[in-house]
């Protein structure tokens, strides 16, 4: 399936993944739609694969960590036209939080950077309002989801 000027939505996911310490694996976009933005690490569902199965995947093939999908958190649309209005890029994105279960962060796929961020430098990284949003969302229910953190 084509990605850019779709004849359909992508089917995507996206995690929040948090590791014992509490900061969250944050990824810069190494190509277009949003590059050089601060995400979390996602991408396209593979036909056959479950959302759960999609997010292990990308966060594994974007950043080389290991992680545990622990629960879906939302659905977000990002439909992005092009200067005369046609859309260029139509994703459906599965919004999850997961839990670090092992490797460093090391930018590989589609992104140039993937780094652990501690929530209150969150600032640093320009993130998108509705990023933002989903990484509150994401630290509230993986406190409520796994409530003991290893320090």
């Amino acid at each position: 399936m084509k990605r850019e000027y779709p004849d359909q939505p992508v089917v995507s996911v996206a995690g929040v993944v948090v590791e014992p310490a509490g900061r969250v694996l944050l990824v810069r976009r190494g190509k277009q739609p949003s590059m050089g933005v601060w995400s979390i690490p996602g991408g396209a569902v593979e036909l056959g694969e479950t959302l759960s199965e999609a997010l292990a995947r990308e966060v594994l093939e974007e950043t080389s960590v290991i992680a545990r999908p622990l629960e879906l958190l939302t659905f977000v649309e990002r439909i992005l036209r092009d200067p005369v209005g046609r859309i260029q890029f139509h994703y459906v994105i599965a919004e999850f939080v997961a839990r670090w279960e092992s490797g460093d962060p090391s930018p590989a796929d589609d992104v140039d950077r993937a780094e652990w961020a501690h929530p209150e430098d969150m600032e640093r990284y320009s993130l998108p309002e509705y990023t933002r949003k989903i990484i509150r969302q994401g630290l509230e229910r993986f406190e409520s989801v796994v409530p003991t953190k290893i320090i």
